[in-house]
Parts: C-alpha cells; sequence; structure tokens
C-alpha cells in the first residue's frame, strides 16, 4: 500500500547502457558476478551473463551455495552478487522492507555503502518517517528514500517475483513452488 515509483527507474535499454560505458570510459569491462545456488537464482544466471554480454560486458559466472558466497562477501572479495532475498514475507510493512537491505547489516558489513552520504541520508530519512505519525508525511519520507536507493544502486532489486504462499492441493493442476530463501 505504500508503494511509490521511483524517481529514477532502470529499464532494459541496451544502447542506453552502451552509451553510459563509452562515456564512462569503460572499453572493456569484466567481472565475477557470484551467484547463489537458490534454484531460480542460478537459473536466470545465463540470462544475466547473456544480457550484460550485449552490451559489451564480460561477466564470469560462480555459482556456489550461500554459504561459500556469503563467506567471500563478508571477506570484502567479490565484485558483484546475485541472491535472492525476499523480506516481504513479513509482511508489507514500507519500514522493514526498507531497513532490512538499506539500514544497518547489509550496508554496514556488505556492501560497503556506510560511509557514503548517501547511506547517512537514508538512515535519517528512515528514522524521521518511524517518528512521523501523520501517515502522508511518513510516505513521502519512504518515497524521498527509494528515491535515494535508485539513484545510488548500491544495491538493488534487479526483478520481483509473485510467490503464491498458499495452495490446495489438486486444485492447481501440475503446480510446484519455487523454492524460496
Amino acid at each position: 500500500p505504500d508503494y511509490q515509483k521511483a524517481a529514477t527507474v532502470y529499464g532494459h535499454d541496451p544502447a542506453k547502457a552502451r552509451k553510459l560505458l563509452a562515456e564512462a570510459g569503460v572499453g572493456k569491462l569484466s567481472f565475477t558476478l557470484l551467484l547463489t545456488d537458490n534454484g531460480w537464482v542460478k537459473d536466470i544466471a545465463p540470462l544475466i551473463k547473456e544480457s550484460w554480454a550485449a552490451v559489451g560486458v564480460d561477466a564470469k559466472l560462480d555459482i556456489q551455495q550461500s554459504a561459500a558466497q556469503y563467506a567471500k562477501i563478508d571477506k570484502g572479495a567479490f565484485d558483484a552478487l546475485a541472491a535472492p532475498g525476499d523480506p516481504s514475507v513479513f509482511g508489507n510493512d514500507a519500514d522493514l522492507l526498507l531497513r532490512w537491505f538499506y539500514y544497518g547489516f547489509w550496508p554496514e558489513s556488505r556492501y560497503g555503502w556506510a560511509g557514503s552520504a548517501a547511506y547517512r541520508k537514508v538512515k535519517s530519512l528512515l528514522d524521521k518517517a518511524a517518528a512521523e505519525a501523520d501517515d502522508t508525511k511518513r510516505k513521502e519520507l519512504w518515497g524521498q528514500v527509494t528515491d535515494t536507493v535508485a539513484d545510488e544502486a548500491a544495491l538493488y532489486p534487479v526483478l520481483h517475483r509473485k510467490l503464491p504462499t498458499a495452495w490446495r492441493e489438486g486444485a492447481l493442476t501440475g503446480f510446484k513452488p519455487l523454492p524460496t530463501t
């Protein structure tokens, strides 16, 4: 209910991606993408690699169990990570959803955003929103958080799945639930 579209939205635009890489002076970008072995994450790995290759980026894929990948991340030994993360299993509270990845543990321990002005801004906005009694003002603050996160893209969701939480056996022929985190 508190969803707000970010001011910056990243769409699939290979021509723009090539242009931005050229403007940044990046001739041949190459890196290793760590992926967890979660079923749907490893299944989309070839598509991610193919999409980057289409804009001239060479991504080597390293797919392993989550524990192994997070051990590398916790040591700072990584370029990029694709992994599932879905705090919506706890409900649709905007504060919880935003804090999950943009306040505390993740930015301070896993993706090195803690020293940035943008992170300090996000923390301040989330703290103000938590103390704000007016629903409209609180939603505006969460919108500013969303815009800041989108502009910075330090940790950014690249896709969302809709995951059913309940079903009746036999009512959905051939239905198999997706693996979760």
